[in-house]
């Protein structure tokens, strides 16, 4: 009876963890997607304050030329074609996710000279639980 009752809290566990990771990777899934077609975001609700407000990312200019400078990357090639999870593993309290985005037309962005442009648009997240929400740092 014991052995069962040790299963049963371990298949509880485990479960809680997968939907855990789910919920961080339907998020950057999420947040990918807007960034790539155009749907502006606020701040506050997609980032951490440190991702938010660090100087780098603020010199950028923000979540607002992210999803410009994505949507225009994105119509240039085709638009958007999907955000793949590559790997999404839990790191204490937070989620580590690394996602890849792939264009209609990726051969054709592929080709251009300029490895900027032609590597392959791989993000990596760190998704984190503040104030209830799910919000992601870079």
């Amino acid at each position: 009876m014991r052995n069962r009752f040790i299963l049963f809290i371990a298949l509880l566990l485990s479960y809680a963890c997968f939907a855990a990771s789910n919920a961080a990777t339907d998020r950057v899934t999420a947040f990918l997607t807007n960034a790539y077609t155009g749907v502006q975001m606020q701040p506050d609700d997609w980032l951490t304050e440190e991702a938010r407000t660090a100087e780098l990312f603020l010199a950028f200019g923000g979540l607002d030329a992210l999803v410009r400078q994505s949507t225009a990357s994105a119509k240039r090639y085709g638009g958007l074609e999907s955000v793949r999870i590559l790997t999404a593993k839990e790191d204490g309290r937070a989620y580590l996710v690394t996602a890849e985005v792939h264009l209609k037309d990726d051969d054709s962005r592929r080709s251009v000279p300029a490895k900027a442009v032609s590597e392959d648009m791989v993000w990596r997240f760190r998704v984190v639980t503040q104030d209830g929400k799910l919000l992601l740092e870079f």
